[in-house]
């Protein structure tokens, strides 16, 4: 186990965080107007899981995203996907983030539950992330 690993302790399925920023997080996840943005996310978290044995770097899913989207939208849909089980922490990958100034600092690296993968993501097309059925949209 890494240095990393050891002072970073994992709280999972996910940390808390104060009740404006889930409120925030939740706007953001269910808004209409971020329907696109949402599906790019979770399809770049789907490809890099896939293509790395369904581990989850956020360095790859952030280089597939290119700075298409929202960003804000990136961490709503990684904290709902956590916390409806679809990907779960695996330990932790330092951050090549330089646009949003978290190059260096420590961030997550999440694995893809293996009924994800097995179905290829596309558990429910058409349905929000945040949706109460608490599928996983891919367009």
């Amino acid at each position: 186990m890494s240095v990393m690993n050891e002072q970073l302790p994992l709280a999972f399925p996910s940390s808390s965080v104060d009740s404006d920023t889930a409120e925030l997080l939740a706007l953001i996840n269910g808004d209409p107007l971020h329907d696109r943005d949402r599906a790019a996310v979770i399809g770049a978290i789907l490809s890099v899981g896939r293509d790395n044995g369904g581990v989850v770097d956020p360095n790859d899913v952030r280089s597939r995203l290119g700075g298409s989207v929202y960003p804000r939208v990136v961490g709503a849909v990684y904290q709902s996907l956590a916390k409806r089980g679809v990907l779960v922490g695996d330990g932790w990958v330092i951050s090549k983030d330089r646009r949003g100034r978290n190059s260096g600092k420590p961030c997550r690296r999440y694995r893809l539950r293996a009924s994800t993968r097995e179905v290829g993501g596309d558990v429910v097309a058409g349905s929000r992330v945040g949706d109460d059925d608490g599928a996983v949209a891919v367009e």
